[in-house]
Parts: C-alpha cells; sequence; structure tokens
C-alpha cells in the first residue's frame, strides 16, 4: 500500500500518529518496513488540548503502539484562547511541534499519512475558495518544513484501502469527533464527495489534479529561470528590476513575489492571491509609497523592488 519510498531513507524516521485510521496504518507498516530494513521509528501525536478527551486519545494510541514496540511521543500545544481559523492554526501548531522535536532528535524524515481522499476534499475547498493553478494541483508527495523533509506515500491510497489494512491487522482507531462537525469546509466537502460519488468520481479529481501538477511544473522552469537571472539576493534583502518584472506573464511574476516574501520572512508558505495582486498594481501604477505584507517591507530602490525584513 505505501508507495514507492525515496531511496536515501535515514536510519531513524518519523510518523505524525493522530490514532485515525489513516495515521494507524501508515505507522504499522512503516514499522514493518522499519524493521525489515534495520532503521528506527519514532511515532508522534500531537495534543492540541482544543476538547475533552484528546489526552485520553494520545495515551490510547501509546498503549496500541507499545504493545507493537513502537516507540511513541505525545507532544502538547500550549496556547490561549483560539476562536477562529481554529482547524489552520491547529494545523500549524501540530508541524511546528513535530519538526521541532524531530530536529532537537536528529530526524530528518517526517512521515505523514494524507491520503487520495484528502488530496480530492482539498481540490474542492481550494476551488470554493478561489485557488488558482497552485492550490489545485495538491498536496505535494514530500517538501521541506523547518530543514525537516516531509513525504507523504499515501497520496495514491484510498480511505477504504487503509480501513481494510487496519482490519486485517485487526488493529483499531479512534475515530475524530470533529469529522462529524458540519461548521468545518473539509467536512462539508467531504460529504459533498460521498453525495455525488457518481458525478464527481474521485479518480477523474486526481486526474485533473495530476494534469494540473504538470502544467504547474511548467510553470515553476520558467519561475526558476526568471529568478535566476533577475534576483539580486544579499543576506538581509533580495532587490529585483521593475521593468523585467513587468513585462512577465503575472502568473510568472506573482511566483517570483511569493518567492521573494517566503524567502525574506523565512515563512513555508505564502501569502494570499489578492494580496500580491494588491502589491503588484501599487507599484505597477506608479506608486513609489513602501508596502508591509508577509513581514516584509516592499519598497522602491533605484528602479528595483527591494524587499527587507519588517522587524
Amino acid at each position: 500500500m505505501i508507495q514507492e519510498l525515496p531511496l536515501d531513507i535515514s536510519d531513524h524516521i518519523a510518523v505524525a500518529v493522530s490514532g485515525g485510521a489513516d495515521s494507524m496504518c501508515l505507522t504499522l507498516l512503516l514499522h514493518e518496513w522499519c524493521l525489515a530494513q534495520n532503521k528506527k521509528l519514532s511515532a508522534l501525536t500531537v495534543d492540541h488540548t482544543l476538547r475533552a478527551g484528546s489526552k485520553k486519545e494520545g495515551q490510547r494510541v501509546k498503549i496500541w503502539l507499545g504493545k507493537r514496540g513502537i516507540h511513541h511521543e505525545i507532544l502538547t500545544w500550549s496556547h490561549g484562547e483560539i476562536t477562529s481559523n481554529i482547524q489552520d492554526q491547529a494545523r500549524r501548531a501540530r508541524y511546528a511541534l513535530m519538526t521541532k522535536w524531530c530536529k532537537e532528535n536528529n530526524i530528518s524524515q517526517l512521515f505523514l499519512a494524507h491520503h487520495a481522499d484528502d488530496q480530492a476534499e482539498n481540490f474542492f475547498i481550494r476551488l470554493q475558495r478561489g485557488s488558482g493553478l497552485y492550490g489545485l494541483s495538491g498536496i505535494k508527495p514530500s517538501e521541506k518544513r523547518e530543514g525537516v523533509s516531509l513525504l507523504r506515500p499515501f497520496l495514491k491510497t484510498y480511505k477504504n484501502q487503509i480501513i481494510a489494512t487496519l482490519q486485517e491487522m485487526q488493529q483499531e482507531w479512534i475515530e475524530d469527533p470533529s469529522n462529524q462537525n458540519e461548521d468545518f469546509l473539509r467536512i462539508k466537502m467531504r460529504q459533498l464527495l460521498a453525495t455525488h460519488s457518481e458525478e464527481l468520481p474521485q479518480d477523474r479529481v486526481l486526474l485533473a489534479m495530476k494534469n494540473l501538477t504538470r502544467s504547474k511544473e511548467a510553470i515553476e522552469y520558467y519561475v526558476n529561470q526568471a529568478w535566476h537571472k533577475l534576483a539580486q539576493e544579499s543576506q538581509h534583502q533580495i532587490k529585483i528590476p521593475l521593468k523585467e518584472l513587468y513585462e512577465l506573464p503575472e502568473e510568472v511574476t506573482y511566483r517570483i513575489l511569493t518567492k521573494a516574501l517566503m524567502q525574506i520572512s523565512q515563512k513555508n508558505y505564502g501569502p494570499r492571491l489578492n494580496s500580491l495582486e494588491s502589491l503588484f498594481i501599487h507599484f505597477k501604477e506608479g506608486n513609489t509609497q513602501g508596502k508591509t505584507l508577509h513581514d516584509c517591507i516592499i519598497n522602491i530602490q533605484d528602479n528595483m523592488l527591494a524587499f527587507s525584513p519588517e522587524k
């Protein structure tokens, strides 16, 4: 079930395990693989402390994995009251806690259990938000965050395959109560796909995402070419000639702006498209007043767009 693993898997890897079917299945399969390859596995559960029972669920996962001889750590998110963007804030905190633990323990690879159903849900979530090509092309099979490689070997595996595998292994799992909360957009999209499975077959959605990914890779090729030609990088600043920037196709321009903002802010995500459009239009219309975006200061210096840290 696990798609072909990279050749350079390190001797000690980590896996994120919430206790749900997908992460439990990935953890057990990786454990079998590690035993066969004489490698070490650590499983990480993040307790977001957002609902009653989360601590007990983490302990239940620890017992299950302990019976199979799998090293398990529970990482707790300490926070104040959260009233908005709960899922997004929890996701960012989860990645931050796990990558921090990995770095502290000299682990360079963290496995995540995103699967094919997640891909289809993400497509419609981002479609509903008006995302462009980059958003609609789906979850990446691998990426780097805070110096840790995130690997997703289940992206071509469906949830029903995961459930069947766990049943064969006679392994229980935890059903997250939030999966029934219709206030969350993801749950609405999940129900939409289930209700209209004939009109919106997941395999066709995934095929569309595959085609979009191919187009995205073509754009990235030209973005990288333009970046190497135009970007002037120093330790705390990036400058890009305005005349050449304005001559590029808009999509390439927005990707270059995103790259500069992410590099200067040292964030692993970019600003929203509407913010980029406002920034681009502001300077293209001849305004010389500086702007701030994504923890960066952007202004004009000698006919060049200069990006510097805000703090």
